[in-house]
């Protein structure tokens, strides 16, 4: 959805995201907390045991690995997440727009990023409306949202058995 409204699948392209997807961005918001490991979804609950189990053997060096690993991971989602979402959008002004379209009628283009010396030019971003590209496309992600936060709060006993064998594995056990 984020890749349809914005026209790109760049991070760096993609900004406001809260104020032009009023469904889609706090959806995007959930799901990257769930990616991240965040309570009450389920992911938490199985790194969590894992740890523990880590750590309640003699694994504490993996268990803090995977610590660090996670940190870091989470780390990296969060901070294109916050760029993506609430970086606020740039206007567009007539000003804006017509210099961007001076540039582009006499063939110049801006400066690279980083030229010592060489003042950077950026066109404006287009101007988007708010709102959602489908309603179609926002009742899946719901659904498996809700999916996510159903599995962690309340997980099926096979799922419960299944991590509970690899905390015991894990810790030592045959």
């Amino acid at each position: 959805m984020i890749a349809r409204k914005f026209g790109s699948k760049s991070i760096s392209a993609i900004t406001g995201g809260l104020d032009l997807l009023p469904w889609s961005g706090p959806l995007f918001l959930l799901s990257v907390l769930a990616l991240s490991a965040m309570p009450p979804f389920g992911i938490f609950r199985s790194e969590f045991e894992i740890v523990a189990g880590g750590f309640a053997s003699s694994g504490d060096a993996a268990a803090a690995a995977l610590i660090i690993a996670v940190t870091v991971a989470f780390l990296g989602l969060s901070i294109a997440t916050n760029r993506m979402l609430f970086t606020p959008r740039a206007a567009v002004t007539p000003e804006r727009a017509g210099l961007a379209a001076t540039l582009v009628a006499a063939g110049d283009r801006p400066a690279p990023i980083g030229r010592p010396g060489v003042p950077v030019t950026r066109a404006p971003e287009p101007a988007l409306t708010r709102g959602e590209p489908s309603a179609w496309m926002v009742i899946p992600v719901v659904v498996g949202v809700a999916a996510l936060v159903m599995l962690g709060v309340h997980p099926p006993a096979e799922l419960t058995g299944l991590l509970s064998r690899a905390v015991h594995q894990l810790s030592g056990g045959a």
